[in-house]
């Protein structure tokens, strides 16, 4: 059995999946290049009242940089700093996104958001 079928059994079974659940399966599925299926467990954890944790966003906003979706990465960047998540987790395993890090993407926005407002 995989361990996607495995989750979505969990999930039909209706257990209670917690943070560290979540996490495994989203880093294990931005590790295969799935994260497009990595996005949709995401909204999947929110909907089921699981707050995500630093290492839930900094997992997801690196994958999404790899994959040059730069747009989804400054939103979720975004999203984790309105939580006041950007350097504080109590998980081990989150590779703690620098402020160097933090910098490059909100510059990369800022560009961005240059060279769409002199296009018009």
């Amino acid at each position: 059995m995989t361990a996607s079928k495995f989750f979505q059994l969990l999930l039909i079974n209706n257990y209670c999946l917690d943070v560290v659940t979540y996490n495994t399966m989203i880093r294990g599925l931005s590790k295969e290049g799935l994260i497009d299926e990595a996005m949709v467990l995401f909204s999947k954890m929110k909907e089921n009242s699981c707050l995500p944790n630093a290492a839930t966003y900094e997992t997801l906003i690196r994958a999404l940089l790899v994959r040059n979706k730069n747009e989804q990465a400054v939103k979720l960047l975004r999203e984790m700093i309105s939580k006041g998540l950007l350097m504080g987790s109590s998980n081990e395993d989150s590779k703690f996104m620098t402020p160097r890090e933090v910098g490059q993407i909100l510059e990369w926005e800022s560009r961005s958001s240059n060279q769409m407002t002199s296009v018009e």
